[in-house]
């Protein structure tokens, strides 16, 4: 999809007059630490278009107003994502947005997925192999770009039928309580409006980030966040050296050291490599399954030690 093929795109978009427009988004997160969108689907009632926005990343802008005009209907699955990497990667803010995930939500399905809604509607099952899949490759396989075209193809048939069973039920529940406005479609495009009106931030690590690291992750090894204080400190001392490296590295943390790791090395304080190897035997036999060794705290155990040490002699 290159430059010309673009402008053919917001041509015919223009030209068409389109009033729903579906939208989906692959983004990277693993190897990057901000993370990137890597493509972009568009679907309107007739047509289909997949953009490289990693080839085109610099023109995407030019489609910045479909996003922002309010006579088009956005139609997203599950938009919280996708409103922030929008504005991240470029500045792309949008209005009028229907959230089919919300609207799921509100009419109370066995799911919320869009994989549980194409076969609710479409009768598609999804493979759900490619939800993982790694959307930096170029070329894109032909089974990748078959499952990114799926997720907006049939979206506004989705959108049509969901909106259907929220106004049939908005109308029985004014029946039932006319005193109250709280109508499910009401609260759907409230939800949706107020998914638009967040705004992408730059993470700055607090002691928060790291309480609830330990929250989610610590029981595995019998951690809790009623730990020795020192413990707390060696593992805010990790947690800001792994940001620290992620950030210079453009990696992402999970990369430099997933946090189970971090929390045993935190356990350990190790300050050699044979200690430290130590410590990755020691988490591989307490969750029966071998852990690897991150590379990157490998060749930067130096700088890794000296964190530790510090930390050591500032509780003296």
């Amino acid at each position: 999809f290159f430059f010309e093929s673009l402008q053919a795109m917001i041509i015919r978009l223009s030209s068409v007059n389109v009033t729903e427009l579906a939208v989906d988004l692959e983004n990277n997160s693993y190897r990057s630490y901000q993370g990137f969108l890597c493509l972009m689907q568009l679907s309107t009632r007739e047509e289909d278009f997949i953009v490289d926005v990693i080839k085109l990343r610099e023109h995407i802008p030019h489609i910045a107003r479909f996003f922002a005009d309010p006579s088009i209907v956005k139609v997203f699955h599950g938009a919280d994502n996708d409103i922030l990497w929008l504005q991240r990667d470029f500045d792309i803010y949008v209005v009028n947005m229907f959230d089919t995930g919300q609207a799921a939500r509100a009419l109370k399905y066995e799911s919320y997925s869009l994989a549980y809604l194409l076969e609710r509607f479409v009768n598609i099952k999804v493979d759900k192999s490619h939800q993982t899949a790694d959307w930096r490759q170029r070329p894109i396989p032909k089974e990748m770009l078959r499952y990114a075209r799926q997720d907006t193809h049939y979206l506004l048939s989705i959108y049509d039928r969901i909106l259907i069973e929220l106004l049939d039920n908005s109308a029985q529940h004014y029946e039932m309580f006319p005193s109250e406005s709280g109508q499910l479609l009401t609260y759907v495009l409230s939800r949706s409006a107020q998914l638009c009106l967040r705004t992408y931030t730059k993470e700055v690590v607090t002691q928060q980030h790291v309480i609830d690291m330990i929250r989610r992750d610590g029981w595995r090894l019998g951690i809790d966040t009623n730990s020795d204080p020192q413990y707390f400190r060696a593992a805010a001392s990790l947690y800001v050296w792994r940001d620290s490296v992620a950030r210079i590295r453009d990696e992402s943390t999970e990369y430099v050291m997933p946090n189970i790791a971090l929390l045993a090395v935190a356990k350990h304080c190790p300050t050699n490599t044979e200690d430290l190897q130590g410590v990755f035997h020691w988490l591989s036999r307490c969750l029966g399954m071998r852990v690897k060794f991150p590379p990157l705290v490998y060749s930067l155990r130096s700088s890794l030690f000296y964190t530790i040490a510090s930390c050591i002699e500032s509780q003296i």
